[in-house]
C-alpha cells in the first residue's frame, strides 16, 4: 500500500527510527534527517518492557531482537547491602521483556528502512509552511517538503523549541553513570535485572546479548559536577566499595573509556504537542505527577495521569532515605487515572520512575 503522503523526520535515534519504520510499513513515504555524519555504537544497555515488546512483534522485529538480547525474567531491588526489598516477576505477560544494547536495537530499526530515507550530516534549523506542505529547513541550506513533520531530536530538541519556544530541560539533581563489560560476576541471576539503592545512591546490572554484562550507577550531585581528581571509574569505586560485593566487582572489571557519565534531565509536558502537521515525540514524559495541598498534612499523594497505560508498563515510586517501595505493573492497557498515597512523606527524597 502506497498512500503518496510524505513525512518528515528529525532525528534518527530509537524513537525517531521506530516511529519511521511504523509509517513506513503503513505505506508513507518517510525521511529521517539525522544530524551525525556517521553512526556509531553509542549508549549502553536498556530494557524492554511488555510494552515494547509488543510495538517490535507489530514492526516483525521481536524475533530479531530476542537473538540480539537477552529474556528478562525478574526485576529485584536490593538494599546497598544486598538484602531483598521487592522482586518483581516480568515473565507473567503474553510478550517477553528484554535487555539489549541500544545500538543494537537501533540498528536493527534502521536496517527496516531503505538507505535512501536515513539522510545523515543534516541539521536541522527551523520549519515553514508552503500551501498545505511542512517544509524542513537545514544548516546546509537543504530545505525539504512534506505533508507531515515529526520532531524526535533528543532531550534539547530544536524542533520543541521551534514549537513552544526556548525551554531548559530539569535537572534532577542525580548524575548517572552506565557501563559495559564482558565480566560476568558468580552472583548474577540469569534473567535478573538487580538494583541496589541506599544513602542517596543507586546501583543496578543486567545481562545484554553477546555476553556483555551492563551497569548502570547514580547518585545525588550538583549540575555539571566534574570528574574528581583520580578519574571517573576511581571515584566509582570508592563510592560504591563497601556495597554488594558484585558492584566494586563490576566496576574494577569496565575500562574506564567504556563509563559514561550523564546528568539526569527531564521535561515538564508541553500539551498539546501538535500543531496542525508537527508532531513532537516525547519518549521519557508522558506522565503527570500531581501533589494536591490537602493531602500533604498526613500523606504524599501523587497522581499520576496518562491517557492510556500500556499494558506492562513498570512504575517505581521509591523513598530513597528510609528506603520504602511501591512497585506496581499495568496488566491490562487501559484508560485511567493511578492514585497512589504513601503515609509519613519524605518529598525531598522521593522518586518517580516509569518505563
Amino acid at each position: 500500500m502506497h498512500l503518496n503522503k510524505k513525512i518528515i523526520v528529525i532525528g534518527g535515534g530509537i524513537g525517531g527510527a521506530a516511529t519511521a519504520v511504523s509509517l513506513h510499513r503503513k505505506g508513507f513515504e518517510t525521511v529521517v534527517y539525522e544530524r551525525v555524519k556517521e553512526l556509531r555504537e553509542v549508549g549502553a544497555g536498556i530494557a524492554l518492557w511488555a510494552n515494547a515488546t509488543h510495538v517490535l512483534k507489530n514492526l516483525d522485529l521481536l524475533k530479531e531482537a530476542l537473538l540480539r538480547g537477552v529474556l528478562t525474567t525478574n526485576y529485584q531491588f536490593n538494599s546497598q547491602n544486598g538484602k531483598e526489598l521487592v522482586n518483581v516477576p516480568v515473565d507473567g505477560f503474553e510478550l517477553p521483556a528484554i535487555g539489549i544494547h541500544r545500538a543494537d536495537l537501533h540498528e536493527l530499526l534502521i536496517s527496516k528502512l531503505p538507505e535512501k530515507q536515513f539522510i545523515l550530516g543534516e541539521t536541522f534549523e527551523r520549519f515553514s509552511f508552503h500551501e498545505n506542505k511542512v517544509r524542513a529547513h537545514f544548516a546546509s541550506g537543504l530545505t525539504a517538503s512534506g505533508d507531515a513533520f515529526i520532531g524526535a531530536d533528543g532531550l534539547r530538541s530544536r524542533v520543541r523549541t521551534e514549537l513552544f519556544g526556548e525551554k531548559p530541560p530539569v535537572y534532577r539533581n542525580f548524575t548517572t553513570w552506565r557501563g559495559l563489560t564482558l565480566h560476568v560476576p558468580n552472583t548474577y541471576r540469569c534473567g535478573y535485572i538487580r538494583e541496589f539503592l541506599g544513602q542517596g545512591k543507586g546501583f543496578g546490572f543486567m545481562m545484554l546479548g553477546k555476553g556483555r554484562m551492563y551497569w548502570y550507577a547514580a547518585a545525588k550531585a550538583p549540575q555539571n559536577q566534574p570528574d574528581a581528581a583520580v578519574g571517573r571509574k576511581k571515584e566509582l569505586e570508592h563510592m560504591f566499595q563497601d556495597w554488594f560485593r558484585a558492584i566494586p566487582e563490576l566496576i574494577a572489571a569496565t575500562d574506564e573509556t567504556n563509563i559514561i557519565k550523564t546528568d539526569l534531565y527531564d521535561r515538564i509536558p508541553a500539551l498539546p504537542w501538535p500543531k496542525s502537521s508537527e508532531a513532537v515525540t516525547n519518549r521519557h514524559v508522558m506522565a503527570e505527577i500531581l501533589t494536591p495541598k490537602s493531602f500533604q498534612k498526613n500523606f504524599s499523594t501523587f497522581i499520576l495521569k496518562m491517557r492510556f497505560w500500556p499494558t506492562g508498563t513498570y512504575i517505581k515510586l521509591y523513598h530513597l532515605n528510609p528506603p520504602r517501595f511501591l512497585s506496581l505493573f499495568v496488566r491490562k492497557g487501559a484508560y485511567k487515572t493511578l492514585i497512589i498515597a504513601l503515609s509519613n512523606p519524605v518529598p525531598n527524597n522521593l522518586e518517580f520512575n516509569w518505563y
